[in-house]
Formats: structure tokens, C-alpha cells, sequence
């Protein structure tokens, strides 16, 4: 795979053929990244399986759905793992920065459809989730006539799942191209160059939708005590999508590097 730095190049649109094209092609190019919520307005909507509808009519209804063309989904970095390395000229980015999702499986299985995800590894991103709002507040008292306000809130997580894998390994790196300490391969460019880069990196996910498309699932964040009377219960709002390539961009999203994902 080849990675490099991008210089007035032409914008790449997504089309229903652009999901055979490799990670390496997205270099050199300038994409335009829509958001979780957006990506999620815009798939099929099929209910979820009945329980009075055999596996065959539900498979004729996802069927039936179409297959979506291929999208670019934006997300913020967690620059905390992008560092500028100037002895060896080149920007290093360790895998977390895409921040794959871990305990998926205590968080998603609730709401998920019967056989989707694995008890092991699965291959899914966290992408964006929204500021907790209070849903419920009240005074309480232990039994041992402690008292405190309980103040429950519900917050949104927006996650790409894209498949179960075979093993036990919840934190399996998603990327085929992993260096020591889970970096990736750097980005060769100069000092100058890389101090009016960095502040604005972004990255994002190349997906393809696919069947179920959507799922939601809520998990909840626990029983409320005298000493921790603050609750946070997460919706889960997952896109069901073929993930196909991580994608390390600038300001204007032209693609900088690209990271193949398994």
C-alpha cells in the first residue's frame, strides 16, 4: 500500500463503483465525508425481523431494499495518537486514533439481530455519540437513610458494525497493516508542512451499507448508589456496513494516507 502527501489534486466522488476501488487509490485524492447521522437517514428502512415472519420473507425484504453505493463516513480523531516524529520526517499514527470499539459486544448484543455479532472479535468503529441529556432526576435514600439526588441520563453512540470474527480476541486490530506498538505506516512529509497539517487532520471511514443496514440497541450504565449518583445509559445506533478503508485526510479532505481494514 502506498501512503503520501497530497497536493492540489482533484475530488474523488463515491459512486456504486468505487467500492472495488483499493485503499491505495484514495491517495491523492479529495473526498467528501458525510456524517454518522447522515449515513444512518440515509439507508434502507426495514423492520426488524417478526417473530410471525419466517427467516426466508425477511431475507426477501432485505432483498428487496437495494444495495446503497458506497459512502465516505466522517469522524474526529483522537489526535492524542498523531505525533509529528521531525528527526525522521514523517507523521506516526497509532490505530486508536480511528478508535475501535471495545466491550462491543455486553454494549450491542441487546438489540441486535440474531446471529450478527460474535462473542469474540467483530470488526465495528465508535464514530460520533451526543451530549448525555438529563432524561430523569430524583431524591433517593440507602438503607441506611443516606440520601442523594439520582440524576439519569441518555446519551446516543453512533457505531459501524461490519462483521463477526472467528476467536476470542476482543481488541484485534482492524487495519491488515499494523507496526509495532499498533502504529501505522507513517506519512512522510517536512517539518513545515506537517506544523500547518496536524491541526486540522481529520479521518474517516470509505463504508458500503449492507444488510441488516441499522440496528439499535441501548446498554445500560448501571444502578445509581449514594456515593455515585450519576447514570449515563447509551443508545447505540449502529450502521451495519462493509468497512473497507481508514482514511487520514486534511482540512479540505484531501486524503493524505489510507489504512486497509480487514
Amino acid at each position: 500500500m502506498k501512503f503520501g502527501l497530497l497536493f492540489g489534486m482533484g475530488t474523488f466522488i463515491l459512486s456504486t463503483g468505487a467500492a472495488a476501488q483499493t485503499c491505495a487509490g484514495y491517495v491523492g485524492q479529495t473526498v467528501k465525508p458525510i456524517t454518522i447521522q447522515q449515513a444512518i437517514a440515509g439507508l434502507p428502512k426495514v423492520e426488524p425481523k417478526s417473530e410471525f415472519e419466517t427467516t426466508a420473507q425477511y431475507d426477501a425484504r432485505l432483498k428487496a431494499a437495494g444495495s446503497p453505493s458506497t459512502i465516505v463516513v466522517a469522524k474526529r480523531i483522537n489526535d492524542i495518537y498523531v505525533k509529528y516524529d521531525a528527526d525522521a520526517q514523517v507523521m506516526r499514527i497509532r490505530s486508536d486514533a480511528f478508535q475501535p470499539v471495545s466491550e462491543w459486544y455486553l454494549k450491542l448484543w441487546r438489540g441486535a439481530p440474531k446471529n450478527l455479532l460474535s462473542r469474540g472479535s467483530n470488526v465495528a468503529v465508535e464514530v460520533d455519540s451526543d451530549e448525555a441529556k438529563v432524561v430523569r432526576s430524583y431524591e433517593a435514600q440507602n438503607g441506611y437513610g443516606a440520601s442523594a439526588t439520582v440524576t439519569r441520563r441518555e446519551r446516543s453512540v453512533y457505531t459501524i458494525f461490519d462483521r463477526a470474527l472467528p476467536g476470542f480476541d476482543r481488541y484485534e486490530p482492524i487495519f491488515t497493516e499494523i507496526e509495532r506498538q499498533d502504529q501505522l505506516p507513517p506519512v512522510a512529509m517536512d517539518a513545515q508542512i506537517a506544523q500547518r497539517v496536524k491541526p486540522n487532520l481529520r479521518i474517516a471511514f470509505v463504508t458500503t451499507p449492507k444488510a441488516p443496514f441499522y440496528f439499535e440497541s441501548r446498554h445500560s450504565g448501571g444502578s445509581p448508589t449514594i456515593s455515585d449518583p450519576d447514570v449515563t445509559d447509551d443508545l447505540h445506533k449502529v450502521m451495519v456496513a462493509d468497512l473497507q478503508c481508514g482514511l487520514l485526510t486534511d482540512g479540505n479532505d484531501a486524503v493524505l494516507a489510507a489504512y486497509e481494514i480487514k
